[in-house]
């Protein structure tokens, strides 16, 4: 699903422009007059243009969320499957085989500890 690109107006940060800063002075004085305010209305009404939204509908602002929600979340997106972060687990191929113990290969037997505890003993003995 390929998603829709914002217009261009949309795209840009709201400036004064060089008129408007020359008419109202200086960058602040712009900022604290109502035209700032005017033109972020008006780009939320192109917003809600954008998506298709009634603007007089009661639950646009709600539903204007969850478009952009699913545009721009990934866990508001809805996909047939989902394959997790990391890497893909190895398949065993087979399955009876043991697992390896990590540590000090066992290199004596119950056998090899017996036959030194005899030969301690006829030391001992001896």
């Amino acid at each position: 699903m390929g998603k829709l690109k914002y217009s261009s107006r949309l795209t840009r940060p709201i400036t004064p422009g060089l008129v408007e800063l020359a008419r109202h002075g200086s960058f602040d004085d712009w900022l604290n007059s109502d035209h700032p305010r005017q033109e972020f209305i008006s780009r939320m009404n192109d917003l809600l243009g954008h998506y298709g939204i009634d603007p007089s509908d009661r639950d646009c602002w709600f539903v204007l969320a969850c478009y952009l929600a699913s545009d721009h979340i990934k866990g508001f997106t809805v996909v047939p499957t989902y394959k997790g972060p990391g890497r893909p687990r190895k398949i065993n191929p087979l399955p009876q085989q043991p697992k390896k113990s990590s540590g000090r290969p066992e290199t004596n037997t119950l056998e090899d500890a017996k036959d030194l505890v005899h030969i301690v003993d006829g030391k001992k003995l001896g």
